[in-house]
């Protein structure tokens, strides 16, 4: 039990964008007449601003339970800079981190992901410039878990300083500001349309429609709204770009590539939503929430990953 949960942190630890045990609930109306939910949203985060978050993740059936702050602040070109700062784990699969065998490896284990967060750069209106990788500290975050063998960790770093995987690692990261605020500017009333966007995978553009609910009060919170987003992506582009990616990591171990046939198929499903403040797109709770089905000549692997974030914003 205690391997599964420490391999468990550490594949966390290796992601540089880890980033709850169940989805954020619906939340029916009890008052006595419904709220009017506000016709737009609008980004309002500023400079200097801090949220208290605590982030339920379950990949595969494990769960763990962590918190940390999210921090704003000025940057380049009137840009802010959202950052993460004071990571600790809370809980792994219902056990505490602070019980004996866990607490050492929980502890060194945030540390090193602390190490290996990205920075957001936003817009004054909420979109995504960039993201801000900091290779070297991801580095030395992969070699503190404690967890990795050295020859392992060498070929995880040689892959970071790849351009292809710095670009995953931003795209993976940008799901997670999406989540929190990019996929709902602008969002206004009646019925959204449905939109393409086009997603890297390992270096290829692929296609991913989306498709938006109708904004909604959240009861019980005026000016807040609960705004919600599904996607699907299907056909042979992600499973080209998986392919193509495999093969490159293969030819750089200097292995065989891929047989044919191991991958036939990929299939992604993605939920996306948030409870917020549609005046300062400060959100409450945002979830996500995503399904992988790889099938290939060994069988179909279903991979399946849920974040949960709980904000408490701390005035300036």
């Amino acid at each position: 039990m205690k391997a599964r949960a420490l391999s468990f942190l550490a594949a966390c630890a290796a992601c540089a964008a880890c980033g709850g045990a169940a989805p954020a609930g619906t939340t029916s109306g009890t008052g006595p007449r419904a709220e009017a939910a506000p016709t737009a949203t609008h980004f309002a985060w500023t400079a200097p601003l801090r949220a208290h978050v605590v982030e339920q993740t379950e990949r595969d059936g494990d769960r763990a339970v962590m918190h940390y702050d999210v921090v704003v602040a000025p940057s380049a070109n009137d840009t802010l800079r959202v950052g993460y700062a004071s990571f600790g784990f809370d809980s792994l699969n219902g056990q505490s981190a602070t019980s004996p065998d866990l607490r050492d490896a929980t502890t060194k284990l945030a540390q090193a992901f602390a190490l290996q967060q990205p920075a957001f750069i936003v817009s004054r209106t909420g979109h995504l410039v960039d993201v801000d990788l900091d290779i070297k500290r991801m580095e030395e975050g992969l070699r503190a878990t404690g967890v990795f063998t050295a020859e392992e960790a060498a070929d995880a770093e040689k892959l970071l300083e790849t351009p292809v995987m710095q670009s995953q690692v931003k795209a993976k990261a940008g799901e997670t500001w999406n989540v929190w605020a990019g996929s709902w500017l602008p969002y206004e009333s009646g019925t959204p349309s449905p939109k393409v966007l086009v997603v890297p995978v390992f270096g290829t553009r692929v296609e991913s429609p989306v498709r938006f609910d109708p904004i909604a009060p959240v009861p019980g919170r005026p000016g807040h709204v609960r705004l919600r987003a599904t996607s699907s992506v299907r056909g042979d582009a992600m499973r080209d770009a998986i392919l193509r990616y495999l093969d490159a990591l293969a030819k750089q171990k200097g292995e065989p590539p891929i047989p044919e046939g191991e991958i036939t198929s990929v299939t992604r499903d993605m939920r996306l939503e948030v409870e917020t403040d549609a005046a300062t797109m400060r959100p409450d709770v945002a979830t996500s929430e995503s399904t992988m089905e790889i099938a290939g000549r060994k069988g179909t692997r279903r991979k399946h990953e849920l974040h949960v974030y709980r904000f408490t914003w701390v005035a300036p």
